[in-house]
C-alpha cells in the first residue's frame, strides 16, 4: 500500500488532462478528444462500408488492472487484489488464479494491440480539473484499492505504450467513446443488414429491432454465468460460450458489446471473424434510460431522455 501511495504522490501529471493530451500529441497520433463527436464514428463507418474487420476497445479501470499485472515493481499483492476484484465486480465472473491472470493479461494486451480505436482514460474529463489534493486521492485509494490503481495505471500504461510506439497505426479516443456511438447509432445501423448485440439488456435489443426494422438483430446474452453456474466457479466458461455463439463469418456485421471487462475479448473475436465490433459498455444502460455510472450525471437531462429507446 505504501508503494502505491508514493506512486500517487510522485505522479501529479496523471491528473492533468492537458499534460496527457500533449504527451499523446508528441507521438503524432490521431486523436479524438470529444466522446460525443460524430467524427469519432468515421473509421467504423468506413469499415462497414468496405466490409473490413474493425474493433474499438475501451481501457477503463478493470481492463487496466488486467494489463497492469506484474507491470509495476513492488506491488505484487496489490496487483493480485485489483485483478481479482475487477473480475469479482463482473456479472460474469469466476475464481481466478495466478495462471489465469497471466493468460487474461495477454489476451487483454492482444485486444488492445489488435484494435483500430483504443479508448483511453485521461483524454477527456466531464468537468475541469480542480487541482485536487493528492492526500484525497490517497484516501480514496485506501477506500477503493481496485478502482484508483486501475484508473491511474490505465492512464500511465497507455501513455507508456504510446511512447513505445504501440499506437502508431491506431486512433485514440476517450474511454467514454460510447457516448458518440449511441448518440449517432442510426448512422451505423443504416450501413449494415445485421447487428449482433452482446448484452444482458433484452428490452433494449427488442426496442432496437422495432426501431430499425430493416436490419436483422441478434442477441448473445451475457451476465448470467454467476446465476447459472455459481459465483465460485473455477473456469471462465462464459468466454467459450460467447465464442461458440458468434457467427463464423461476420463480414459486414456490426457488433455492439456491453459485457464489462470481457467486452475487449469479444471485440477481438468479432474482428477476427470479419465484423465491426465496438465496446459500448454502459451505453446499453443509457439506451434503457438508466444512468448507471457517475459520469452519466454530467450528461444533460435532454440528452439522457433522447437516448432512451425503451417505452415504459
Amino acid at each position: 500500500m505504501r508503494v502505491f501511495e508514493k506512486y500517487i504522490r510522485a505522479h501529479p501529471e496523471l491528473f492533468d488532462t492537458e499534460y496527457i493530451r500533449e504527451t499523446y500529441n508528441k507521438q503524432g497520433l490521431k486523436l479524438f478528444f470529444d466522446p460525443l463527436a460524430n467524427d469519432l464514428l468515421q473509421p467504423a463507418k468506413e469499415a462497414l462500408l468496405k466490409q473490413r474487420p474493425f474493433s474499438a476497445v475501451r481501457i477503463g479501470d478493470g481492463e487496466a488492472n488486467f494489463l497492469a499485472f506484474g507491470a509495476y515493481k513492488g506491488t505484487p499483492n496489490l496487483d493480485r487484489y485489483a485483478f481479482a476484484a475487477s473480475i469479482a465486480n463482473q456479472k460474469d465472473s469466476f475464481r481466478v488464479n495466478e495462471t489465469w491472470m497471466l493468460v487474461l493479461r495477454e489476451l487483454m494486451r492482444h485486444a488492445v494491440l489488435s484494435a483500430d480505436i483504443v479508448g483511453v482514460l485521461g483524454l477527456w474529463t466531464p468537468i475541469p480539473a480542480k487541482g485536487g489534493s493528492l492526500d484525497a486521492v490517497v484516501d480514496n485509494f485506501h477506500k477503493d484499492p481496485r478502482g484508483v490503481p486501475g484508473h491511474l495505471r490505465g492512464i500511465d500504461l497507455m501513455l507508456r505504450w504510446a511512447t513505445e510506439g504501440h499506437f502508431k497505426s491506431k486512433c485514440l479516443a476517450p474511454a467514454h467513446l460510447y457516448f458518440s456511438v449511441i448518440c449517432h447509432l442510426e448512422e451505423l445501423i443504416l450501413l449494415t443488414e445485421k447487428v449482433i448485440c452482446i448484452t444482458d439488456k433484452q428490452l433494449v435489443v427488442d426496442a432496437l429491432r422495432q426501431k430499425f426494422s430493416n436490419s436483422q438483430f441478434e442477441q448473445i446474452i451475457v451476465g448470467k454465468w454467476q446465476n447459472s453456474s455459481g459465483s465460485d466457479v473455477a473456469l471462465p466458461g462464459f468466454l467459450s460460450k460467447v465464442e461458440a455463439e458468434l457467427p463464423e463469418d461476420m463480414t459486414g456485421c456490426l457488433c455492439l458489446i456491453g459485457a464489462g471487462v470481457w467486452a475487449e475479448f469479444y471485440c477481438t473475436l468479432a474482428k477476427q471473424r470479419g465484423g465491426v465490433a465496438i465496446d459500448i459498455g454502459s451505453g446499453f444502460d443509457l439506451l434503457a434510460g438508466i444512468s448507471s455510472r457517475p459520469v452519466h450525471k454530467y450528461l444533460s437531462d435532454s440528452l439522457i431522455t433522447n437516448l432512451k429507446i425503451i417505452n415504459n
